[in-house]
């Protein structure tokens, strides 16, 4: 009996000598003929790789000049492989400049450790703090805050100013503003500092002077919570006044899920066409966001788009050098660096856990915490401090079509704060070991 493998059908037929010749099911003809032409491709010598089954992670940058343009064209492979071996080389690149970067990020921190951070100002006198501001009279909880949460923006900050804020025993430093900045680093000048910080101050005491609570239990003055989340203001106001034992708090998030909060929650002068002002609050009726175009923003990398460099580069530096100026500015002993996923309501109040390190700190009653831990506030879609989001968050956004950020997208960040995750393990005993360890 002969075998045809070009039959169209599954049955059988005479040929002209009357033999009856069996026909192959279409699928197993075409398979045969597939291992045939790779038999016979082997053969004369022409190496193609119908191995790969989805990225051929043997490709590195080196060899990309050679062998990615055979791979790139081999008939076999399809577009998708192409894509993701291209994406593959594009993180080696990545790697390599993490690298790179972390021995110069050494370096500049060994520099910086050596300089001396004074903790003063020359002032000019007219714009000098006045002696009932200063922190040695009772009047000194009306102009420089007890306990000032000054980072990070979309990592739980608004979260943690609700569970301080609502207690019976503290009241918001400034009535009605959370985030209460003097905005005096922006200045211009030496001038235009000195006065942004003499009005702010003045402002605020007279204001708060006029509003004076105390605890209906012992009498006490309410400690004074504020949200201004800038290292920058906490720094040059410290400096100003020079106190001696406020507090402040930083939090720290995953670098990937903040970064995919910011980009979702915040428009760019870069990108959007509508501003959302004056929160430049993005809206999904003006503004475009997806897990594709976040994902190509991270391949791109700082060195080829603006958008990256511009605003999301400034949180790996804020996140490292911003802290540690922080620390050497107000003392060690008056910084406390917590993760936001520690903030959590499954896992907030348990021993040893994240109200615990908040009260050792603060000095506050461990007991006196309200029901704001387990409702989490102003994340996702829903914006400002006042919004509700239960006792979950997901990391799908309304603008983003409800997707999430993509997995591979994720590995990239980590890249990216590769150093920053070493560092902040190190310094500030925040530890994310996905990120630390994303890089062999």
């Amino acid at each position: 009996m002969t075998v045809s493998l070009y039959s169209t059908q599954g049955d059988t037929m005479n040929n002209k000598d009357g033999n009856r010749r069996k026909h192959l099911p279409l699928p197993l003809a075409k398979l045969l003929c597939i291992v045939m032409a790779a038999l016979l491709t082997m053969s004369i010598g022409v190496v193609l790789k119908p191995e790969i089954s989805w990225i051929d992670t043997s490709v590195t940058v080196d060899d990309r000049p050679s062998n990615l343009v055979v791979m790139l064209t081999a008939e076999e492979f399809s577009n998708q492989k192409k894509k993701d071996t291209t994406n593959h080389l594009r993180k080696q690149e990545l790697i390599q400049l993490a690298i790179q970067r972390s021995s110069s990020v050494e370096k500049e921190q060994e520099k910086d450790s050596n300089q001396t951070i004074v903790n003063h100002f020359d002032i000019d006198s007219k714009f000098a703090p006045r002696d009932e501001w200063l922190d040695n009279t009772d009047n000194f909880h009306n102009v420089f805050p007890d306990i000032d949460i000054v980072g990070f923006p979309k990592a739980g900050t608004s979260h943690l100013y609700k569970i301080l804020s609502n207690r019976v025993d503290t009241k918001p430093f400034h009535p009605t503003n959370k985030e209460f900045c003097s905005h005096a680093s922006q200045g211009k000048s030496k001038q235009e500092i000195e006065e942004k910080l003499f009005h702010w101050h003045q402002k605020i005491y007279e204001t708060n002077n006029s509003n004076i609570q105390v605890n209906k239990t012992n009498n006490a003055k309410l400690v004074t919570i504020n949200g201004c989340i800038s290292i920058d203001d906490a720094i040059i106001r410290h400096q100003y006044l020079k106190p001696t034992n406020q507090k402040f708090i930083v939090l720290f998030r995953d670098p990937a899920d903040w970064m995919w909060a910011t980009w979702n929650f915040w428009t760019d002068r870069n990108i959007d066409q509508e501003l959302g002002l004056p929160g430049m609050w993005t809206n999904p009726k003006t503004n475009y966001r997806s897990p594709e175009l976040f994902h190509e923003i991270f391949l791109a990398g700082p060195t080829k788009l603006v958008q990256f460099s511009n605003r999301l580069g400034p949180f790996q530096r804020l996140s490292r050098k911003g802290v540690q100026r922080l620390q050497r500015v107000v003392g060690e002993e008056n910084v406390l660096t917590m993760k936001s996923e520690d903030m959590k309501p499954d896992v907030v109040n348990k021993t040893g856990g994240f109200l615990d390190k908040l009260s050792n700190f603060t000095g506050l009653d461990r007991s006196l915490y309200g029901d704001d831990i387990s409702r989490i506030s102003n994340c996702n879609s829903k914006k400002g401090a006042g919004k509700s989001c239960g006792n979950t968050a997901s990391s799908a956004y309304k603008i983003t079509g409800g997707r999430e950020m993509l997995p591979e997208t994720r590995e990239l960040i980590y890249i990216y704060f590769w150093e920053e995750c070493k560092i902040w393990a190190r310094d500030f005993g925040i530890e994310y070991a996905a990120c630390v360890d994303v890089i062999q």
